[in-house]
């Protein structure tokens, strides 16, 4: 697995529901992010967050911040459709992707943006630019927008997210 396609895997990890502490994820994800000052600043806030918590209260801070605040919500397709039948379509789309790439969603809704990541992880070099650039940068610029001095140790991994996909555009010649 490519560098890039390993931070796609360890971001889904760190935005998925918390089942163990993420601070071993948090670091492995710090340690890949050296060349991407912003996004490891913002992760090593998040790394800090986790070490001070106990399972229990990442938890809760998950659930507040990505379950009871739709504007914060992990699904892509919510941000990008709204409730609406080109949702739906999307959705459609994302499960015929993924099971070209041998991936089974589970119980989770395909637009989950972990799910998305972890789909990425499994791309070919390169073949995701146009999920990265016309599904994943809007959905995470909005989210991004609501934490602004929140102070939200998820906020940080959604920042984090924001600034290394920005370097990745522009390492790759995209927006």
């Amino acid at each position: 697995m490519t560098e890039d396609r390993r931070i796609y895997a360890l971001f889904a990890d760190l935005l998925a529901y918390p089942q163990e502490n993420p601070a071993e994820k948090a670091k492995a994800c710090l340690d890949l992010l050296r060349q991407h000052p912003r996004s490891a600043a913002a992760v090593q806030k998040f790394l800090e967050f986790a070490q001070r918590q106990d399972l229990g209260r990442l938890q809760e801070v998950y659930t507040h911040t990505f379950d009871l605040n739709p504007v914060c919500s992990l699904y892509i397709g919510y941000h990008l459709y709204g409730e609406s039948f080109r949702r739906g379509d999307y959705m459609v789309r994302l499960k015929g992707a993924y099971r070209a790439r041998g991936l089974d969603p589970g119980n989770e809704l395909p637009d989950h943006l972990t799910l998305i990541f972890r789909y990425l992880s499994a791309s070919p070099e390169g073949s995701d630019l146009p999920v990265i650039t016309e599904d994943v940068v809007p959905a995470i610029e909005a989210m991004a927008k609501t934490f602004e001095g929140s102070g939200n140790a998820y906020g940080e991994v959604v920042g984090a997210v924001k600034a290394w996909l920005e370097g990745e555009q522009v390492a790759e010649g995209g927006v």
